[in-house]
């Protein structure tokens, strides 16, 4: 069975934001398979409500730093959109087929794990032979099929743990047990916490976090001694802080101007007014990287990109706007802090008793 209409309602919704630049792909397929069973929150609203864009780590030689909390925040986005969904992490290709086989059937989309994740929109069985037809934005935007080879060379890919997870939204609950403004204050109160610690431990990565790794990344451009088109192991890891690691994360600027202006407006008084004076600068920082953009030439193709990030000059340039970003990101900080102290009952300094 092939849900051939699996793309309907995309057009409409990038209609509502012309040019959005939205980039973390595990979030854009989640998204996609919970819209298809009739969620309603919008493309960037769910972004802002996955808690991606409270992150922003930066290591100079591990770029897939970038991907660590893929299932946390898939997760996040769909609990915030009242999501109810069946998942699983079959033990075999066998169940893997029998689950997505069931789910089609029943006409859901499945968020199937690989290296970036994909979005499983058929599966034809005959005779023991098995097509799996599925979605990137990126490998396949127009869709692409799977013969059993493909879906061996998938099962073998990876044994860590989440890499054959497999999702499959179902249809929306209802509850109103949590506001919109409720998960927006919550939003704010993670982007404090996250963008105002420096650095991220977890074993063995460790990364910069929030708007210290803001400021590794402006010292590494402007730093000479620097070089981004190093190999490691015969690959160019540290090009990659031009490429998606980097645009995954500077894009949710996006998702935090759109998401929390749309809740101000249902907020009375100045609380309301701060909340979208940080929109607006998390707007601000946000054309500020489209300057980064243009300035590193990275739409431009691989070959002026490496070209541009050879010369200092460029490099410059570039840090230059990141450095504007940063402070813009810096300042609706600030104004959050504010914001959620509205309303909070200031904390009382303990009289100091004489001893006798």
């Amino acid at each position: 069975m092939v849900l051939g209409n699996y793309t309907d309602g995309w057009d409409k919704e990038r209609g509502r934001y012309p040019n959005i630049r939205l980039l973390y792909v595990p979030v854009d397929i989640a998204w996609k398979a919970a819209y298809y069973v009739g969620m309603s929150c919008h493309y960037p609203h769910f972004y802002a409500k996955s808690g991606y864009p409270t992150f922003f780590l930066y290591n100079l030689d591990n770029p897939w730093v970038f991907d660590i909390f893929r299932f946390a925040v898939v997760d996040s986005a769909l609990d915030s959109c009242n999501v109810h969904r069946y998942e699983g992490e079959p033990g075999s290709i066998e169940e893997t087929v029998k689950f997505i086989h069931e789910m089609i059937t029943h006409g859901r989309l499945v968020w199937m794990s690989w290296y970036d994740p994909i979005l499983v929109y058929g599966i034809e069985i005959n005779e023991g032979s098995i097509r799996l037809h599925w979605y990137h934005p990126y490998f396949a935007p127009d869709g692409i099929t799977w013969g059993p080879d493909e879906l061996q060379k998938w099962w073998e890919w990876s044994d860590v743990k989440g890499a054959h997870k497999l999702i499959a939204p179902a249809d929306i609950k209802s509850d109103d047990s949590v506001t919109e403004i409720e998960i927006a204050e919550k939003l704010c109160e993670l982007l404090l916490k996250n963008f105002r610690q420096k650095e991220l431990n977890l074993d063995s990565l460790k990364a910069k976090m929030g708007l210290a790794a803001y400021d590794q990344y402006i010292a590494d451009l402007k730093n000479k001694d620097i070089n981004f088109l190093e190999k490691i192991n015969d690959e160019k890891p540290r090009l990659l802080w031009f490429d998606i690691p980097i645009y995954a994360q500077w894009t949710q600027n996006f998702a935090l101007h759109a998401y929390l202006s749309f809740v101000s407006k249902n907020i009375p008084g100045e609380k309301g007014k701060l909340m979208l004076e940080a929109a607006e600068l998390f707007g601000k920082a946000y054309a500020n990287w489209l300057k980064w953009e243009k300035i590193v030439g990275r739409e431009k193709g691989d070959k002026v990109l490496m070209k541009n990030v050879a010369k200092m000059d460029v490099r410059i340039k570039a840090a230059e706007e990141v450095t504007k970003a940063r402070d813009n990101v810096a300042k609706a900080l600030e104004v959050i802090d504010k914001m959620l102290k509205i309303g909070k009952p200031k904390s009382r300094k303990k009289r100091k008793t004489n001893p006798k």
